[in-house]
């Protein structure tokens, strides 16, 4: 997102994360301009284009990217869900409005897609001497066996029931603004003393999934974990990560190992038969990792689960 210059920014910045969480919640209802330009308490005229100045994209590309992108989610990791119950649940209108869309989004029907991950991306494939595409089994079993044995050397995982937290947060859009946003909100957090405990935590929650979204589009919260109560304002907001079932692991991480940890993570979870609950799943971070030796985040990475 882009940084605030002012105070109006700021408080611009605010009322877009009001319309961040409605539609989140909403995104099988009709999300109408004037609904959402009342929620942010904007003209929806200056609504429109506060929201693309601010988040890059129309309020239109967001919404279908949105539940596009969520759809996609759902048939990674339900594969009985069924594509026309899918469609009303992400708000089409119809089965062959949502699969026109999808194929122009991803490149394939919501079917295929579906056939993609749970046959090729988990099979592999090769190629046989008449040029047919073919599942390389053993390629995909050498893959999977020493992503395991990476978890099994890197990870402590369990499943256990995480508390609430409260957090303040900046809304950050891609990756690139990440390390900015958590300095911004440090700036902001310690004149106030929040940093003083020894227990002090940042977080990051994640809207979006690699998988499914460009890293330059992914929504994120760069949180600083609450310990006492705080007042708000302008670009930095208060939310709650709420108290729920989560499968956790434990790592030392270096900065490019944090796909391997999460896939591996996701892969643990579908192996122990658990699947996602409608939580956002979240880091919690324990240390700088500018004042580890290695430059090594060491944190918990959690999903919620059902």
């Amino acid at each position: 997102m882009k940084v605030p210059e002012n105070a109006i920014e700021a408080d611009y910045i605010k009322r877009i994360n009001q319309v961040f969480v409605h539609i989140e919640r909403h995104l099988g209802d009709e999300l109408c301009l004037e609904k959402l330009a009342q929620i942010a308490h904007f003209s929806p005229f200056h609504f429109h284009r506060i929201f693309k100045t601010i988040v890059g994209e129309t309020l239109k590309d967001y919404i279908s990217r949105q539940r596009l992108e969520g759809a996609a989610i759902e048939l990674i990791h339900r594969e009985e869900v069924n594509i026309g119950v899918l469609s009303q649940d992400f708000g089409f209108s119809s089965n062959a409005v949502f699969t026109r869309a999808f194929n122009r989004l991803f490149g394939k029907s919501p079917s295929a897609y579906r056939r993609q991950h749970y046959i090729d991306s988990k099979q592999g494939k090769a190629h046989s001497k008449q040029g047919k595409v073919v599942p390389d089994y053993q390629k995909y079993v050498r893959s999977i066996n020493h992503l395991k044995h990476w978890i099994e050397m890197n990870a402590n995982i369990e499943v256990k029931e995480m508390p609430q937290m409260e957090v303040a947060y900046i809304t950050c859009m891609g990756v690139e603004g990440m390390e900015q946003s958590f300095e911004r909100l440090i700036q902001w957090a310690r004149p106030k003393g929040l940093l003083d405990s020894d227990n002090t935590k940042m977080a990051t929650i994640y809207y979006d999934s690699f998988k499914t979204t460009e890293p330059s589009k992914v929504r994120m919260n760069a949180c600083l974990v609450l310990e006492k109560p705080v007042e708000v304002s302008g670009e930095i907001g208060k939310t709650q990560i709420k108290a729920e079932k989560c499968i956790v692991g434990r790592f030392e991480l270096a900065i490019n190992e944090f796909e391997k940890a999460w896939t591996g993570m996701f892969l643990w979870m579908k192996e122990q038969g658990y699947s996602i609950s409608e939580s956002n799943p979240y880091e919690v971070y324990y240390n700088d990792y500018h004042e580890h030796p290695e430059k090594k985040f060491i944190l918990d990475l959690c999903i919620p689960v059902n």
